[in-house]
Formats: C-alpha cells, structure tokens, sequence
C-alpha cells in the first residue's frame, strides 16, 4: 500500500448547484455497468494504519478511470481494483485505503455517505496532480429534506452482496436512489455559513475520514494553514470542548459502536478508537459510562454481531 496523506480540499460553496448537475447527469446517462460490495472488516487495526473504518453505509459511483482501493474483508486484506461504471458499497465496519498503481491516470468519483442526521454528497475528480489521494473536491450535507423513502432505498442497495441477484436488481435501485437524493438535494434549504464554522465543518469531515495517525492537533493544524491556538478556539466555539476532549468523546462513541455490532476484542476496538493501550480505553471507558466495556456489550447484544 502506498503512504499518501489523504488531502482534504473539500468545499460546499457552490457544492449544491455542482450535486444537482451532477446527479441531473448521471440520471440522464447512467453509467451502472457492475456491482461490488466491501464487506464488513473482523481483523486487527493499529493506529498507524493508513486506512479507514467505515460506521456506515457508503456507496461510491466511479463515473471515469478507476477505483484502487486497499480493502479490508473478514480478516483478511487485499488491493481491489473498481472500474469505469461500478456502484460500490461499503458496508458498516468495512475498511479502505489508498493503493494506487498508476499514477498517470485520474479518476472521477460521486460519493454518499449514509450518516444518523444527514446524507454526505461527495465529487472527486481526482487528476494525477501528486496528491492521488482525495477525500472530495466538493461536499454537500442534505438535513432537513431527507425522506425515510430515501433513507429505505439505500439501506435496500446497501444491503445487496455480489452475486447474480445483485446484478439484476441493482440499476433499477441505484436509479431510484439518484432520482430521489436529486429531489431531496433540490428541496434542501442548508444554508451557507460563515468562513470560521465552514472552516471547523471541513475539519471534522477532515478528522472522520482520516487515518488516527493524521488526528493530532498539530497535524491538523498544518493540514490547514491555521495556528494551534486557533484550531482549539473553533472547537471551543462550535463543539463547546477543546480539541482533545472532542477527540475522546468520539473515539467512545465510536468504541460503543463496534463493541454492540462487531466481534473485535477490547484490545482491537482500542487500537481502531486510538487508545494507547486496552487499559486506557477501558478507563476511559468506564470514566464515560460507568461501567466496563465488557459489561457494556453484555448488557447490549445485537442480532449482527455473532457470539464468541
């Protein structure tokens, strides 16, 4: 796997009348030639992966070139290649990364991102430009306008493997879930914030697609152009916590999610959350919720997770 940052040089200005092109596009001329699905990931993560772990559906459409992907399936890791016209789904707890063999030649990506409170629209037309890795060049949030019609209609692709089944009943769901994102997208009435929270909204996008190792303040920082002063005011400001604490609370949150969903151990669910060690994340843990993280799964068990 090659050891590229991932850049982030996403921007919402404008990313409204650019989703609305661009799935107006798709829709008029559809491009849904394969299916392929990355499944769920049970291995060991370290904080020095360069690699992500997905919490929910994500469905990717490569509109040119093609897809290179390290992916995690089961326990097992591999380079997977995505051609021109495949519909993609990533499912929850499945792991990517950047593996790219030719750097000669781009590729251009339309992305969602299934989210509790809101759908992520993603453009990336990435050029070989010495930065082949490319979270977005536009995003988009849709919040206040999204149907449960809509939210059904990509839980029923998202839940699609590979196989025959899949290959015939695909086109026909991709297609209905662009014309309804479209219909969403063009009643949406997000505004435009200011330059600061725009600013703290691209750093959290930042900080949730990023591998744990680019999650420091100082890399942060850096990766965009702003002091460390000022990055701890904006999460003062809009998250009401400092950097750090915000960091911690979503590293918890993400830990109560896979310890009621998956079957990693104590220790591959610290190491995926950036704890140090299992014994910090058990502390902190037990600091958040009162009790341990074993105790914490066997008080919620969950139908897709399996025993051991």
């Amino acid at each position: 796997m090659v050891d590229i940052p991932v850049e982030f040089y996403g921007k919402n200005e404008n990313s409204k009348e650019k989703m609305v092109e661009l799935l107006e596009r798709i829709i008029a001329k559809p491009c849904f030639e394969h299916f392929a699905v990355v499944n769920p990931y049970k291995g060991t993560i370290t904080s020095d992966d360069q690699l992500y772990i997905h919490e929910c559906n994500r469905v990717s459409l490569v509109l040119d070139g093609c897809l290179q992907l390290e992916c995690g399936e089961d326990t097992e890791r591999r380079p997977r290649s995505f051609p021109r016209g495949t519909v993609l789904v990533m499912k929850p707890y499945s792991l990517t990364g950047p593996h790219w063999e030719d750097a000669h030649k781009g590729r251009e990506i339309f992305g969602l991102v299934c989210r509790p409170n809101y759908l992520r629209l993603m453009y990336s037309n990435n050029c070989p430009d010495g930065h082949p890795v490319v979270v977005c060049d536009y995003y988009y949030h849709i919040s206040d306008t999204v149907r449960q019609g809509t939210l059904d209609a990509i839980a029923a692709l998202s839940s699609l493997m590979e196989g025959e089944e899949a290959n015939q009943i695909f086109v026909p769901l991709m297609t209905a879930v662009c014309t309804m994102i479209l219909n969403d997208l063009k009643a949406s009435q997000v505004g435009i914030y200011g330059r600061a929270y725009n600013l703290w909204e691209r750093i959290l996008e930042y900080l949730a697609e990023s591998p744990l190792s680019q999650r420091t303040r100082r890399q942060v920082s850096r990766q965009f152009h702003i002091t460390e002063v000022y990055l701890s005011r904006l999460f003062r400001k809009y998250s009401g916590m400092s950097f750090t604490d915000y960091l911690r609370k979503e590293a918890i949150r993400k830990a109560v999610v896979l310890l009621e969903t998956t079957d990693l151990s104590i220790k591959e669910i610290a190491m995926t959350c950036g704890f140090c060690s299992a014994s910090h994340f058990i502390s902190s843990f037990r600091k958040a919720h009162q009790v341990s993280p074993v105790k914490w799964r066997q008080m919620r068990p969950h139908p897709n997770r399996g025993g051991k």
